[in-house]
C-alpha cells in the first residue's frame, strides 16, 4: 500500500512538472511571437527617373542592372533585380525608368545616365516590412554623359539609405 502511495505520488510530481514544463515553454514561446522583430532596410529599393535619362546599378562586386552604356543596352545582372521602362500612354512618348531591387547590397554606385547639360530628377523608395519611405533628387549632368551617386545603408538614419553625389 505504502508502494502504491509513493508511486501515485511520484506520477502525481511527475505530471504537474510536465504541465509546469509546458505551460512555461508556451509562454516564452508567446511572448517571443509578440516582441518585436528587427527589421532590416534593404527588404527592397526602387529608383525611378524620368525619360531620357537612366538609371544603372554597379555592385562593388561589378554586377549591374539598367542600361549599361557600353554594351548600349539594358542589363541585369544583379539577383532579384527587374529594369523597365513604363511610358504614360503612346509609345514612344513620356515615361518612366524603373529599377528595382530586393535584398540589395549595403553600398553600391548608382549612375544617372543623360547627355551633358541637361537637368535630370529621380526618386528613390525604400521598402521595409510595414513602411515606405521616399526621397528625390536632381542636378544636372555636367561631365561624361553621367551623374555618380553612392549609395550606402544606414539603418539608423531618418532615411534607411545615404546618397551622395560623387559625380
Amino acid at each position: 500500500m505504502i508502494i502504491k502511495r509513493v508511486f501515485e505520488a511520484g506520477l502525481v510530481i511527475f505530471c504537474v512538472s510536465l504541465i509546469i514544463t509546458a505551460c512555461i515553454y508556451y509562454f516564452s514561446v508567446q511572448k517571443v511571437k509578440s516582441l518585436p522583430l528587427e527589421v532590416t532596410v534593404d527588404n527592397a529599393l526602387v529608383i525611378v527617373t524620368t525619360a531620357p535619362f537612366r538609371p544603372l546599378v554597379i555592385y562593388p562586386d561589378g554586377r549591374m542592372t539598367g542600361f549599361d552604356p557600353a554594351a548600349g543596352k539594358d542589363v541585369i545582372q544583379i539577383p532579384e533585380s527587374k529594369y523597365y521602362f513604363q511610358s504614360e500612354g503612346q509609345v514612344p512618348g513620356p515615361g518612366s525608368y524603373w529599377l528595382g531591387i530586393s535584398d540589395p547590397t549595403r553600398e553600391f554606385t548608382l549612375k544617372i545616365l543623360g547627355e551633358n547639360g541637361e537637368y535630370y530628377g529621380f526618386g528613390v523608395y525604400s521598402f521595409r516590412k510595414n513602411r515606405q519611405q521616399t526621397r528625390t533628387f536632381s542636378g544636372r549632368i555636367v561631365a561624361g554623359n553621367q551623374a555618380v551617386y553612392m549609395v550606402v545603408s544606414l539603418p539608423s538614419g531618418d532615411f534607411p539609405w545615404q546618397i551622395t553625389q560623387i559625380k
